[in-house]
């Protein structure tokens, strides 16, 4: 169950960090057109997040993928199995969620 909760947890976190990021990523290539640099636009990155974010952005990603594998084991040890295949759905489901999040935040830019 704890597996779950904390897969829940790092999902959302990541949906907010991705959805934050595609936000600044949009304004730059709005403003700097089909130029745009890799180390332009890492530094915006750096520049533009807060530390406490880019901090969160590694625990989202490491905590959660902690959480999924304890999921898994959960499952195959037959302890808390329904949790265990709500962590692993979830968790799967969780990246591709915070794309759809980074996309839904550069859906602004596109007509620029």
């Amino acid at each position: 169950m704890i597996s779950l909760g904390v897969v829940v947890v790092c999902g959302v976190l990541m949906a907010y960090l991705f959805y934050r990021a595609g936000d600044i990523a949009g304004g730059l290539m709005a403003t700097s057109g089909p130029r745009l640099d890799q180390e332009q636009l890492q530094a915006e990155l750096m520049a533009r997040m807060s530390t406490v974010e880019l901090m969160l952005w590694n625990f989202t990603m490491l905590g959660g993928m902690a959480a999924w594998i304890c999921g898994i084991v959960a499952t195959a040890t037959k302890r808390g199995r329904g949790y265990g295949i709500w962590a692993i759905v979830l968790g799967v489901l969780a990246p591709i969620a915070a794309i759809a999040a980074m996309f839904v935040s550069l859906m602004p830019y596109l007509n620029r």
